[in-house]
Parts: structure tokens; C-alpha cells; sequence
């Protein structure tokens, strides 16, 4: 019966992957947008570099310019993505050892391929994984910039989308992808602010 259960949710994985991957030659004026977010390099230059602009100058004024510890929280930031980034392509993905759509032989040929295949594994997205665990941290430490979190979670889902419509992930490998990110980032803040008087509190208070 558990076994049962699995092959139903592997081959749904398949068919919601297909289904939106085939769904873009109605919108195929969305490639050239989605490889742009995909790729790291080009989306980081675009998103990262602003935001981490922006946290320095938010935490130096929440610090009173309190420089080193701005720029603590910064690294923090950056812990919580790299976190994410080994927990998913350091332990998940060599452990299920899961292959890639692309790589597949029983589904690759309904695919449309736009980017390049890697042939990484692919479960979990650690694009999710790292998207989501920067997001849920910042959105702990900065709980008063409520937009804040709406323009992280907002990226989060659109970079994870990215993968899906590109069909380099399956829809499974990005949700357990954003849970996993979602807890990292959250034992990230937690180990961060182990203090009991500032583990929840706002930023903007300390």
C-alpha cells in the first residue's frame, strides 16, 4: 500500500511537471524572463546585490551605525543561504540521489528544454532551498519591514517556479525544497538570537 502510495505521488510529480513545463509553449514569451531568474549570476546581480545593499544600510541605522554589528547580521544572512545550500546539494541530494527530469528517459521527451540540462541531481532544488531560508530568516529579523517579507517570499516562489517551468526540477523536489529552506532559515535566526530577552524580538528594537 506504501508503496502503492509513492508510485502515485512520483508519477503526479511527473504529471504536474509536464503539464506546466508544456503549458509554456502558450506563454513562450516567459523563456527569456524565466532562464534570466534561474541563473544565479544574473537574478544575483539583480535582486541579492540591491537587497544586501539595502540590509546594510537598514541594519547600520537599526544599530545606531553600529558598523560591526550591521554587518553581523549580514553574515548571518549568509549563513542561513549557505546553510541551505549544503543541506541541500551537500546531504539531501547525494543521499535520495535523485535524477533530473532532463535526465530521465521516460519523461525528458515531453519536455521543452529551453536552458542546459545538469546533470546533478534533483531533489531537493537547493534554488528553493536557498530562496526560502534567506527569506524566512530575514523575515524573523526584520519583522517590522513587513514588505520586506512580501518582496523575499514573493522571489522565493518566483525563483522556484523558474525551475518547475524550465523542467529542471520537479514540483516535489522545489516544496520540499521551500520546507526545508523554511526550517533552516528559521534554526539559523534561532541559533543567531540565542539570547532569550532577543530571539523574538524586532530589529528595530535592539
Amino acid at each position: 500500500m506504501v508503496i502503492l502510495f509513492f508510485s502515485w505521488l512520483i508519477e503526479l510529480d511527473k504529471q504536474l511537471l509536464i503539464f506546466v513545463n508544456r503549458w509554456g509553449e502558450y506563454i513562450s514569451w516567459m523563456d527569456a524572463p524565466m532562464v534570466f531568474i534561474t541563473q544565479k549570476h544574473s537574478w544575483g546581480l539583480c535582486f541579492y546585490l540591491p537587497l544586501a545593499i539595502w540590509l546594510i544600510a537598514r541594519s547600520m541605522i537599526s544599530f545606531k551605525w553600529n558598523a560591526t554589528r550591521a554587518f553581523f547580521l549580514i553574515f548571518c544572512g549568509m549563513f542561513a543561504f549557505a546553510s541551505g545550500d549544503y543541506v541541500s546539494s551537500g546531504l539531501l541530494k547525494p543521499f535520495f540521489g535523485r535524477s533530473r527530469p532532463c535526465m530521465d528517459e521516460s519523461i525528458a521527451p515531453l519536455l521543452r528544454m529551453i536552458s542546459t540540462c545538469d546533470d546533478g541531481f534533483s531533489f531537493t532544488s537547493t534554488h528553493a532551498t536557498t530562496a526560502f531560508s534567506l527569506a524566512a530568516f530575514l523575515s524573523f529579523s526584520f519583522r517590522e519591514d513587513k514588505w520586506l517579507r512580501y518582496i523575499l517570499f514573493a522571489n522565493a516562489i518566483l525563483v522556484s517556479f523558474s525551475r518547475l517551468y524550465l523542467g529542471v526540477h520537479y514540483p516535489g523536489d522545489l516544496l520540499i525544497g521551500a520546507i526545508v529552506g523554511l526550517l533552516v532559515g528559521y534554526l539559523a535566526y534561532w541559533i543567531v538570537f540565542l539570547d532569550g530577552k532577543t530571539r523574538f524580538q524586532r530589529i528595530s528594537k535592539n
